[in-house]
């Protein structure tokens, strides 16, 4: 439609992710320039509308920073600035939960393979980037 539309939100928005199913999107924004310093992990419905914070932390080691959702639309995946460390949280909120260590490098991007069995993911810094593939992640499990 070309139509545009704002999402409303505290801080500096930084990466994003559209799930699966074309209803959310999630995003990160951080507040870095005036105390208390803050990294959020949002999730809004695809009209820009309904936004709410699925995780937030006051730790700035902990910010989460590049995004990926689940296949299903259930997760959000997220790594953790500087511990390049891949965590997931419910999409809905709750208690986030470690998945693995990637690298002891900067992550930089994720993305989830559709069968939710491989992270592709990319660390390093300049000049060179490295792109790594981890395969056979355990499954997730299904709550009921």
């Amino acid at each position: 439609s070309g139509r545009r539309t704002d999402v409303t939100h505290g801080g500096t928005s930084r990466a994003m992710a559209a799930s699966p199913d074309g209803r959310s999107i999630a995003f990160v924004a951080t507040e870095t320039i005036t105390p208390p310093f803050r990294g959020d992990l949002h999730v809004a419905d695809a009209d820009g509308g309904n936004v709410r914070t699925v995780l937030t932390t006051d730790k700035p080691g902990e910010f989460p920073t590049a995004v990926a959702w689940s296949a299903d639309s259930r997760f959000i995946y997220f790594v953790r600035q500087g511990k390049g460390s891949l965590w997931r949280v419910a999409a809905a909120g709750g208690s986030p939960e470690l998945v693995g260590e990637l690298s002891t490098d900067v992550v930089g991007t994720i993305d989830i393979s559709p069968d939710g069995r491989r992270v592709i993911y990319g660390a390093g810094g300049p000049p060179t980037i490295e792109v790594w593939a981890l395969e056979n992640l355990r499954p997730l499990s299904v709550a009921r």
